[in-house]
Parts: C-alpha cells; structure tokens; sequence
C-alpha cells in the first residue's frame, strides 16, 4: 500500500529518435484527496525519473505561471541530468547469463558519482544478459557529474551461482558525444574467482569494445581428481546444449533406506551417428543446493563442445565418493534445447560397483522407445507404491469410523459401475453384504459416501466407497445387494462391481447385467470373466477421443517481488473420468526467457496422451528448497478441442518455508462465470515494522519513536535421528544488539514472527522487524538469551541475521548450540556472538562447504576458573608461541562468547581470536592480566583450539595468578586431550586421594523407612549419585545380592553394597525414585551414604512419602540438603499414633475433633495458577520433636474471598483436626504450586474456634521455588492474633527483612560456634549492628555444605533502600574456615531484593590466639534473587 507519492518513473517504447511532447502528468489520490502534479515539458529520452512533485497544485492551471514556466523547468531540471547510453556484453557459455537486476555506478574525476542505476529494458518481457548478448540500455543520472568519467562500479544481491560473467562495458557520453571502453572480463559472482559482487573498474581500453576478443572459456573438469587437479580451459564454445532431468528414488521401510549421494555424476551422449560427447559432470542443480538427495528431482543445463545428431544412447557413472550402497536413480531425462527432442532412460537400480555406474565400469542406457514418459511411468510406479502403502498402513491397525465410532476389523475399497439403462435416486441406500468361503455374512453395509461423486449411482458413473465389516471375513466367495427405493419403476442398472480386500490386497470383481429392482436382494456369485483393468477404460473412454489432447495453459504470478521464481513447475491434469496425465512442465519451448516473473502472466502450450473429458481438477507442484518456491494467483486452462475454458484460482504460496510448507497442491474445479484475468490480486506486502500489533499502536508516529529499525532472522536448528530431537522452544527470546562504538540497545523481544504462529519451531525461519530508540552505528555483537520458560534441552538456534534498515548492512552470527542452564543464554547468564567476518548471507554461509577455516576466527581460547578463589574482573592476555618460536600478537581476552561477566567463580569463558601470523600450531603460551596487588585469579586450565587443523592444546594451570607473578609461561600442551576431563581427575585425585588410574567407586548405602505400619514398601527403590561437576551415575536398584527377603520394611535400616564403573568426585545431590501405583510407596527418614575409598560419609535426610497418593504425589526427588550430623542422630518424623496407656493419655487421644480457622495474609503479589490449573496452597503441622502432626491440609474454599490468596487479601479456611490442640503445634511448612513467579505470604494464623486459643506464623517471604525441598519452614511465633501482632510493629515502627546466605562448604562441627552480625546501609542512613543468631527453622547456621540458610531481622532505622552491607563473623575456634557464596536480603515492606556476590573463603586470624571481630564490606550488588 502506497503512502503518498514522491516520484514518478516514464517512457516509452520508441528508439531514442522518437520524441514526445509531454507537457505534465498529475496524479490524484482518491483515498486522500491529494494531488501531485509533475512538469515534464517533453520526453526527449526513452526513459525519465520525475522527483518533486507540487503537492495540491493544478497543472493545468499554473503552466502559464512564471513558477513552472518552460525556460524556469528546462534550466532547473537540467542543471543535474546526464543521458549516457550503455552497451554490455556476456560472456558466451550457457552459464554466464544472469537474470540478476545488475547495477551501475558512475565516477568522473572531480570524485563525484551518479546514483545506482539498474541496467534493466523497459520492454519487460525481453531477458537480458544472454549468453553472448550484447545489451543496450538508456539511462540517466540527476547527480552532478564531469565531462569525464574515470571509472565504474558493477554489483549485484544475487546468491552463488546466480551472477554474471561480463566481457565488457561500454558507455556513450549522450550529451557531450565522448564513448568510454571498460574491459571486464571476470566473473560477477558469490561463488566464482573472488567471490566479489561489488566491484570497481578504471581500466580503460585503448580499443573500442567491439574490437575486443572473448575471453570466457568453457571448463572441462578433470573427473577423477577434481581436488588435486587445475581445471582445465577450452576456447572452443558448446555446439550442443542439454536440459537434464534426474529422479532419485525411495527405497526401504517406509522409504527412508537410503538412496542419495554426494559423489560427482558423470554423463556422455551417444547420438544416432555412434558420436560421443566428453564427459559431463552433473553440477550446480537448478533445484536444490544438495542435489542427489533422496526422493529429489533435480535439473541441471549442461554442454557439449561437439556437433551431436540427436540423443539414441546414455552413459553414467559416478566416481563413488560417499558413504553406503551407492547412487539409486529412477530415471534420467535429457533434452536437446536445438531440436526439443527428450531423450528418457530409465534406470531403476543403484550406481555401484555390485552393479556398474562407477568409474572403470559405466552403465550404457538405451533410450525408452514407448510412449509412455519417464515421469509418467515412475508416477504408475509411484502411485502402486502408495497404494500398497497406504492399504498396508490401513490393514495393520483396527479402523474406526468417526461418524459411528464403530472398530472395523476388515476394510475395503468398492467400485461400482452404474450402466446407462437405469439409475437411483439421490436418497436412496444401497446396501451390500459379503460372504465369504466358510460361511460367514458380514452386516448389512451402506453404500452412501462415494469419493467419486456427491450423488452416486446415476447413470455412467464410477462410484468408490470405503468400507469396514465388524467381523474379519476370509476370502470373498458371494455378494448380496440390495436397495430400499420405494419408487416402482426405479431400477438400477449395476453393470459390474469390484472389492478391493486392504489387508490382502486380492480384488475381486463381480458383473451383472440385470435390473435390481426396489426391496430385491441380488445374490452375484459368478466373478467377472472378460473383464480387465484395460476394458474397464475402454467401457468409459469413448474410442472417438483417443487422439492426443492440447491445452493452453496461462499462470498468474503474485505482484511482490519476491513472489516470483526460477524453479520447474509442474501442472497434472484430472478428469470426469478419473484420468489423470503424467507431469507435464510448464515451459515455453520457443523462449528461453525466464517464466514466473512477479506481477507476469505466462503462456504455455502442453500435451498429453490421455483422451481427456471435461477436467475436474489440476495438481501443481515443484521440487524446490525453502525460499526457493512461487507464489500463484491463478491458473487458467484452455481446451484447444473444445474451447472450454477451466479457471483456478491459486492465490497462495508454493514453498516450503511458507504457510503449511507444502510444494504440491491438488485445486477442484469449481465453475464460475468470472475469469480468471478478473480476479483480483491477493498477494499482500509484508509490514516494514510489526515489533507489536498495529491496533494496539497509540499514533502513526509510533513506528518514528525508533531511532534505528532492524530485520532480524532466525532459524532454528534440527538435530537428531532424522532431525526430530527438540530444538524449538515456547520461551521468550531477547536481543541485544552492540554497535561499532560499543554503545548497547535496550532488550528487544522477539515478538511477533512473520513468517510463523508458532515461531522458534524445529526446523523453521523466523523472520521479525524490531527498532531501537538508541542511535546505534552499525552491528558489532549480538547478545542473546530466553526466559527459560518451558521445558526440555532449551533452544538450539543455527544463526541470527541481523539487517540495518537504514544502511543496508547484514550481519550473520552463527550460533549452533543449546541455550540453557547448562550452557547459558538464559536470564542472567546471557551469551554473547561476534559477528562473521564474511559478509555474506547466513544460509549462504552455512551451505558454503568451501568456506575453509582461513575465514574464520583463527584460534578458539577456553579458560576454566577454579571453584574454590574467585574470579577477576581485571584485563587478561594471552600470547601464542607457535612449533617455530613465532610469536601471534598479544591478545586481550576481552568478550567472551558464553557470559557478560567473564572470568567468574567455576566458570568456563571462550574467545575467538584471529591473528595475521602464519602460526604452524601451539608449542607455548604467555599468561598474564593487570590489577591492584589484592586482585587474585585460581585458573584450573587454557585449551586452545586451531580452527585450521581442528587440532586443541591444553594446558593445565592449577594455579592462583596475582601481580607477584608478572607473566606465567606454560610450555607442552596437550594435544588432543580434553582439559576438562583431566581438570576433573585431577580435581578429584587432590581432594578424594584417589589414584589416578582408579575407574570403579565403590560405596556403603544405609536406608532409614519410617516406622508407621504402611511407610514400607515392596517397591524396588532406584538411586543416583550426582557430584559437584553434575556428574551422574547410573540408576541403581537398592537390593541385596546376597538376600532375598525383603527391604524396606516399617522402621528398618536397609543396607546396602553399590559399585560405579565411573568415577565421581565429591557427592553434591542423589536421586531416589521408584515407579508403583498409589499407596505403593515408600516413606523414607534419611539415605546415609559412605564412600568406601575416602571413607567420606554423606547423610541426606529424607522424611517424606514417594508415592503417588501422598502429599505431593511425587515418586522422584533430588535431594540436595545434607545433614551435619549423622544420619542416626537424626529424630524420626513419622507420626505414630501412641495406644492408650493410662487415663490421663487416653483422655488426650480420645480428645473429640476440633474445628480450627486458618488465616493467610497475601502481600503485595497474588498468587497466580499454571495455565489450565487451579492454584494449591498446602500446609503441613509439626509438634517440637519435628514429627508430622496428621495429613497434608490443603486450603481451599476461602470462607471471605471466592478466589484465595490475592493481593492484599486475608483469606480464612475452617478445617477439622483430630487429637490436636494449639500446644502441640510448634512449626509449620507452607507451599505451594503455582507459577515460579511466587507469592507473597505475610503471616499464617491458627486459631481454636472452640477455645480461642491463637498462634501466629511470621512469614514475610516470598514462595517462589517448586521443588522437593523448598517448602518454606516457620517456628518464629507468637501466642497473639496476627492483626495484634501488626498493630504492635506499626506502633514501634520496625522494618522487617529476610536475609538468605549460601554456604559452599565449612569445617564447622555441631559444637563449633561462630558469631554473625551485619549492618545495613542506605543512602544517608545506617541500622545498627544486627545479630543473626537463628535461623526460621531452627536449624544450625553455617555448619552445612552447600545450604542456605534465612534469618528474619528487624531494625528502627527506615531505609529506602540499600547500597551495602557490612558483615561481621568471629570464629570461636582457631582453625575455623567457612566459604560463603552470597547474602541476600528482601524487604519486606515492599519485596525488593538486593543480592551481594561474596565468593569469598572467611577463616579465623591469628593474632596470638586472640580471637578478634572481622569485618567485610559488601558494596556490589545486583536486584536479582541470587539464587535465580
């Protein structure tokens, strides 16, 4: 859709002699009422560019006004314009033509220069750049230019394969009578010489162009060591010319076995005179990049320097490079271009050396002398192969009628020939029944759905329907047919039937010539005795049409330009006689200009063989790539016998990157009275900007509020057997995009795709239009990264292309591999790309097998920093010694492409590096960074990798950098070893003492059941021991070998002896699962695990059900929490109900049923469910031994609000508690399972509705974490009402925070104590010194590996948010050691958060065994949860 008009294009069609006396042409949009009026005052040339319009000035009124007087017009519009004639000449060899819009550029010598101007005929359906052609364009340029022209500049967007080969360029000075002669003589393409499609010329020739001699050269390829050898060139030009057609076929089970190739295919014609061409490589398909592939029909034009006669005979080989058995072709088709002659062979086998078709042994093809086609023979072959397919497919499983839900066992395919002497009514049931050889009848089956016609049984029909029998039926011996009209004089003439049996695929046929009268059951006994398929037709087919039929056949491209395409399309024909014709392509024999041009209406002439009716329908099809295919507004077909004109509209894609991505398409014909050159386009232009929906746009200056605008496209990768592993993702995917100055754009979601509703899928191309409102200069790097919403591997995207709308500029960043926890790309571990230094496209550089490593980055630099000192943020530098001393140059590492903060704790970096060195491999390396002398860097390894020779060298560090070692230098790599796998057995030797040699662990596992009577279980239980490096061990069945009683029993402790056949290194989780129904489980109270080498103990308490009736229903949990003391220190957590002892006790287990109320408080964030779902919050009761008072509560049916736990609400839930009293309850568990995006709890209040007794749990946390041990845990309480509890802070004005610290590993035992305070502080203000002395849940602080711990804290100081924190620690032992990660702290008045990295070891000092106060001070700090 237009907006506004700026600029007019004009000419004619005469020669440049034929004048026009134009005196303006003004253009009126009616949809605006806006009038633009341009002054010409005569057409001297064939072809004028008019700019500058008068907005809403009448032409015909102002021409006699000074303001566009002619002398004013003539003398401003030519102050600029130039008219320059240009003659090119193309290369002579069939490959050296282009239908690519060419552009040129003048340059004169005052260093100005014209605008781009196309080379382009405005006669539109004349091809330019033939070979040999020498075309002539008349142009002209409205930029400043000199009376002499000193240069040229020739460029193109084409793909590989698709530039120009140019001989010369010759260019007629129009106005000042002065011709200029550029020599080319060079390819103009992607994939030729130097690949450049921009290129400058000054070379001026001192002989006019006509003068000069060609110089493009045919190639004959040297056939058995293409690799190794120079092309050899010929001046000779091709005296024949072929169009090639080749059918890779299927074969195997469901015909994946496979068939293709990537060796080279040689052919050779013999013609009727016994000559021989040389042999000719089949190269560069039409079609398809990867040609040869299974299934695939490619085409190619090739050449023969000889004088041939025709085409009588074929040789083929291949010179056998490529995996499996060879080459499987169907056929091969060869056109000559000079006579049409198509020459078919069929072949039908595999190219190898089993069967001939390899070098030293070819395969010589006579030429099929039938009428039958190639194609049209295959399609048969085709055809019988889906058939048998799809009747096997059909006959394996149980067929179910969707309209009746009925289970067939045994299904058919009838036919029926109605004669011409009777026929039924339209509401009339036929039915048949079947009898088979033992005896057996099938049902009553209605005849009423025929696939052939709407109305059956009408006179001369051929009816089909498709039918099931209940029960399974032998082999057909008798029918039985019958109908229920009612019309006495209705009779049905039913001259044959046949029964196709899906199962066996035997058919059987039945005729008749009798008259089935109303209510009369026919029984047909007697199969058909002369009747055959050949018969059959001819009873349909009228002996007078079996003559050749013609038909004009005219296309309809759509108007965009991308709509167009080169790819063979092919049209079938289908008519009222269930004919169909071979595949006949559209091509127009006496033009080899190009068809299928955007906006075009091509014509062309086909026969076929089939003695057509009226047709029904047309199929249309191609064989193209993505991107590669057409879009159709209408097909228009022409019966040259009949004149009957048959119209279909298209109006849609055939690509496979487009809509359903299919390339083949099957239209009924549907009478109408409009034509089809009166049907109106319907191919839209793609939006420009669609970052959001455009009726959701405030203005129509939106879309300016972008300062630059991108286009942006991804593809997302396939990967797996067959390509079917997950690759795609639901997640929201951002960008960021750096520019050349290193100034960054905001984030921008990938939002709306225009290609796809679902976008990111496996496989496909989205493409979107995003803006910036920055100002940005250019693309240097992409940061990237999702959500991580939705499940699986993450996102596995191939490449992200990036365009500049602005300047033009592309810019490729290939990505290949998973975004995820594991290898970043998520929230706040985003990755970061350089962009390819080829500037080409990226599926040119992902299709480009030659791009050699010399193109990319030289080196690829892995650094792993160590897990126990923290990592640096100072600048780093490498230096690279190759196997002959040369030194690269110096290299600081400064983006790594896996995180924005590099060099952090146990993180591994990589960098991609390039040096102009011609480094023969790695022998050594320098190593050093800059920073203050407190700065310390642990790095575990540098592996270095060539890109060249694929070859890495590890160098293992092991070793705490600071400014006392200037420069490290490391000598003897490693070739070809894995530095991470000998950093984690080097890792493990050091910290386990294991020999290094030792492949087997072996390990003591102690189980602890519950004692209650239904915690055991028969269920076979499964563990998996997980280390620090998230190495996993197999499953493994907990049972003992030597017993085969059972485990698991109430209150046991199971033991048991497990072997590894690998080695892990310090356990950090388990896994415990098993696979029962309901009430099958198994409630465990701890797994105590001992590693029999290292004597190491690891306890992990349990004490919860595994069951899939129980609690939350889980069978598998990860247990990360490790207990400090020993596993049969810990109390059990089973509740057992006591037996009643003496009265006393009876009296309190008999206490009658209670009816409690529960208050909860919602904060500021409601709680939201998983789509689809209603939200559960559970809570759990526990007495002061730890044990589980009852089930599992869940609240519902809020007394106050009809949906709970919304923001500011206090919801109330009345439940029955049997046997328990406020007293007994001492702490709670609360969770939940909505969205991870949590919810915000204030208090939980439980109160006795009989006695009024109340107990009030502090929260003020937010549940946000779904997993097994994350219910949050409170015994922080207080024997008032929770309202009361309020009142009293808002009174004594406390702000109350939540503070979390992680604990990586300590050495503190039970009895081991440790004094921790911290200060907060704002911007002007400071609270005092705060003592965290105990956790909510009681637990011990600090004394467990790998655990957090939370604190709630009050302060009278209000502070508006926090800058830093100051923490004090004082061991109580001198040998105290205690490794901290980071402190967290959340305010509970408003739920910010504010996370300190730590990341440092705190240990005691020594100062005469004086224990002292030591302070650190925490000043960074990010508003993330530091646990995200």
């Amino acid at each position: 859709m237009l907006e506004g008009i700026s600029r007019v294009e004009l000419w004619h069609e005469g020669n440049k002699n034929n004048g026009w006396q134009v005196e303006y042409i003004q253009l009126i949009d009616n949809q605006t009422n806006t009038s633009y009026c341009f002054p010409v005052h005569g057409l001297r040339q064939t072809h004028i560019l008019l700019e500058r319009p008068l907005i809403n000035v009448s032409c015909s009124e102002q021409m006699n006004t000074d303001i566009i007087s002619p002398k004013k017009m003539k003398k401003t519009k030519d102050k600029y314009e130039r008219n320059f004639t240009i003659r090119t000449k193309t290369g002579n060899q069939i490959e050296a033509s282009s239908t690519t819009p060419i552009h040129i550029q003048l340059f004169d010598d005052q260093e100005q220069s014209s605008e781009d101007i196309r080379l382009k005929y405005h006669d539109h359906d004349k091809h330019n750049f033939e070979p040999g052609a020498i075309d002539e364009f008349q142009v002209t340029s409205h930029q400043p230019l000199s009376n002499k022209l000193t240069g040229i500049r020739i460029k193109h967007n084409a793909d590989k394969y698709q530039g120009w080969y140019c001989e010369w360029i010759e260019i007629i000075d129009e106005d000042n009578q002065q011709t200029y002669c550029y020599s080319i003589q060079r390819w103009i393409d992607k994939a030729e010489n130097d690949k450049k499609t921009d290129v400058y010329f000054n070379n001026l020739s001192n002989v006019p162009c006509n003068s000069l001699s060609n110089t493009m050269i045919s190639i004959t390829q040297k056939l058995y060591d293409t690799e190794s050898h120079t092309s050899q060139r010929s001046f000779i030009p091709y005296q024949s010319t072929y169009h090639v057609e080749t059918k890779t076929g299927k074969k195997g089970f469901l015909s994946l076995s496979p068939t293709g190739t990537n060796a080279a295919v040689y052919i050779q014609i013999i013609d009727h005179d016994g000559s021989k061409s040389e042999p000719m490589q089949l190269k560069k398909s039409i079609d398809h990049n990867n040609q040869f592939e299974r299934g695939q029909t490619d085409e190619f034009d090739i050449g023969s320097i000889k004088q041939l006669n025709g085409i009588k005979q074929l040789e083929i080989w291949t010179n056998e490079k490529g995996l499996g058995h060879g080459w499987y072709a169907d056929y091969i088709i060869v056109t000559d271009n000079k006579t049409n002659e198509e020459a078919c062979f069929l072949i039908d086998a595999f190219l190898n050396k089993k069967n001939g078709g390899v070098i030293g042994n070819h395969l010589i093809l006579n030429k099929e002398t039938n009428s039958i086609s190639c194609r049209e023979k295959y399609q048969e072959k085709e055809d019988d192969i889906d058939t048998i397919q799809t009747r096997q497919m059909k006959a394996i499983r149980p067929v179910t009628d969707s309209s009746s839900m009925i289970l067939y066992k045994r299904t058919y395919n009838v036919n029926t020939k109605t004669g011409h002497k009777g026929s039924l009514d339209t509401d009339i049931d036929v039915h048949l029944r079947i009898y088979d050889k033992t005896g057996h009848i099938s049902e009553p089956i209605s005849l009423r759905r025929s696939t052939k016609h709407s109305n059956p049984f009408e006179k001369g029909n051929l009816d089909s329907f498709d039918i099931g029998t209940k029960e399974s039926l032998e082999s057909i011996a008798k029918i039985e047919l019958y109908h229920d009209g009612t019309s006495v004089d209705r009779e049905w003439n039913m001259e044959y039937i046949t029964i196709l049996d899906n199962l066996t695929g035997h058919t059987y046929c039945f005729s008749s010539d009798k008259l089935i009268r109303n209510s009369e059951h026919i029984i047909f006994d007697v199969p058909c005795e002369d009747i055959n398929k050949e018969q059959m037709k001819s009873k349909i087919i009228d002996t007078k049409d079996k003559q050749k039929r013609s038909f004009s056949v005219q296309t309809k491209t759509g108007s965009h330009v991308e709509a167009g395409s080169t790819t063979p399309i092919y049209l079938r024909l289908f008519d009222d006689q269930f004919q169909k014709s071979e595949k006949i392509r559209l091509k127009q024999k006496d033009k080899d200009g190009h068809h299928f041009q955007s906006g075009s209406i091509d014509e062309f002439h086909i026969t076929s063989d089939k003695p057509f009716n009226k047709l029904t329908a047309i199929e249309v099809s191609h064989t193209a790539d993505k991107y590669q295919g057409w879009y159709g507004e209408w097909i228009s077909i022409t019966d040259n016998d009949t004149n009957e004109i048959y119209c279909f509209p298209l109006q849609r894609w055939l690509d496979k990157g487009e809509l359903d991505g299919k390339t083949d398409v099957y239209l009924k014909y549907i009478p109408t009275t409009i034509p089809c050159e009166q049907l109106p386009d319907t191919m839209k232009r793609r939006s420009l900007l669609r970052t959001i929906p455009i009726e959701k746009l405030e203005s129509k200056n939106s879309i300016e509020e972008y300062k630059t605008i991108y286009h942006v496209q991804i593809k997302t990768a396939k990967k797996g057997l067959l390509g079917l592993a997950p690759t795609g993702t639901d997640a929201n995917v951002f960008i960021q995009i750096h520019d050349n100055n290193g100034n960054i754009s905001e984030p921008i979601e990938l939002k709306e795709s225009i290609d796809h509703k679902n976008k990111f899928a496996r496989g496909k191309i989205d493409d979107f239009d995003v803006g910036s409102i920055h100002e940005l200069n250019g693309v240097d790097k992409l940061e990237l990264w999702t959500d991580g919403k939705g499940i699986g591997n993450g996102w596995f995207p191939e490449y992200v292309q990036i365009t500049d709308q602005k300047t033009g500029e592309i810019s490729c960043f290939i990505i290949e591999q998973y975004l995820n926890e594991k290898y970043g790309g998520v929230k706040n571990d985003h990755l970061i790309f350089s962009k390819q230094k080829d500037n080409r496209l990226c599926n040119e550089l992902k299709n480009d097998d030659t791009l050699n490593s010399s193109e990319k980055e030289r080196f690829q630099v892995e650094i792993k920093t160590g897990l126990n000192e923290i990592g640096t943020d100072t600048a780093v530098f490498i230096q690279i010694y190759d196997n002959n001393d040369r030194k690269s140059d110096v290299f600081q590492l400064k983006h790594s492409t896996k995180h924005r903060n590099k060099f952090q704790r146990n993180q591994t970096d990589n960098f991609l590096i390039d040096t102009e060195e011609p480094l023969d491999g790695v022998s050594k390396l320098d190593l050093w960074y800059k920073g203050n002398k407190n700065d310390k860097w642990q790095v575990d390894y540098i592996n270095i990798t060539d890109n060249k020779t694929n070859i890495s060298y590890c160098f293992p560090i092991n070793t705490i950098l600071d400014l006392t070692q200037s420069n490290l230098h490391f000598e003897n790599p490693l070739i070809n070893v894995s530095c991470k796998e000998e950093n984690e057995l080097s890792y493990t030797s050091i910290s386990k003492k294991l020999k290094s040699d030792r492949l087997s662990r072996n390990y003591t596992v102690q189980t602890k059941t519950g004692n209650h009577p239904s915690a055991g279980s028969t269920t076979p239980i499964h563990l998996q021991l997980i280390d620090i490096y998230d190495k996993k061990s197999k499953d493994i069945r907990l049972k003992k070998k030597d017993m085969e009683g059972h485990h698991f029993a109430p209150g046991n402790i199971d033991e048991f002896k497990i072997s590894l056949s690998e080695s892990l290194s310090i356990l950090k989780a388990i896994k415990l699962s098993l696979d029962a129904d309901k009430y099958q489980g198994w409630y465990g109270e701890w797994i105590s695990i001992t590693d029999d080498d290292t004597n190491e103990i690891y306890c992990f308490p349990i004490q919860r059900w595994l069951d899939k009736g129980e609690n939350d229903h889980k069978t598998h949990v990860i247990l990360y929490q490790q207990s400090a003391s020993p596993c049969h220190q810990l109390p059990d957590s089973m509740l057992i109900s006591s037996s009643p002892i003496n009265n006393e006790e009876n009296m309190r287990t008999s206490t009658t049923d209670q009816e409690f109320q529960i208050c909860t408080q919602t904060a500021d964030k409601s709680l939201q469910g998983k789509p689809g779902h209603n939200v559960n919050v559970y809570l759990n009761l526990y007495d002061k031994n730890n044990k589980q008072l009852g089930d599992s509560i869940r609240l519902e049916n809020s007394k106050n609000h009809k949906i709970p736990f919304q923001k500011h609400h206090t919801d109330k839930f009345n439940i029955i508690l049997s046997n328990i009293t406020i007293f007994d309850i001492d702490r709670i568990d609360l969770y939940h399972d909505g969205q991870n995006d949590g919810w915000f709890c204030d208090f939980v209040e439980l109160k006795n509705l009989q006695t009024n007794q109340t107990k009030c749990f502090s929260v003020h946390q937010w549940l946000d974490k779904i997993s097994d041990n994350m219910h949050f845990s409170m015994t922080n309480y207080q024997t008032i009402s929770c309202d009361d509890k309020r009142y009293n802070r808002n009174i004594s004005n406390y702000y109350y925070y939540t503070v979390r610290i992680k604990t990586n590993q300590t050495n503190l035992l039970p009895n081991d104590f440790i004094h921790i305070s911290m200060k907060l502080f704002g911007k002007m203000h400071q609270t005092e010194q705060i003592q965290l002395d105990q956790t909510i849940d009681n637990q011990q602080a600090f004394h467990r590996n790998n655990s957090i711990d939370t604190f709630e804290i009050r302060t009278s100081t209000k502070l508006n948010s926090i800058e830093k924190i100051e923490f004090y620690y004082e061991f109580q032992i001198n040998y105290g050691k205690l490794s901290l990660e980071w402190i967290e702290i959340t305010n509970l008045s408003n739920g910010i958060i504010s996370c300190f990295p730590i990341n440092r070891i705190l240990t005691q000092s020594n100062n005469n065994n004086k224990r002292i106060q030591q302070i650190l001070t925490l000043n960074e700090f990010n508003d993330k949860s530091c646990s995200d």
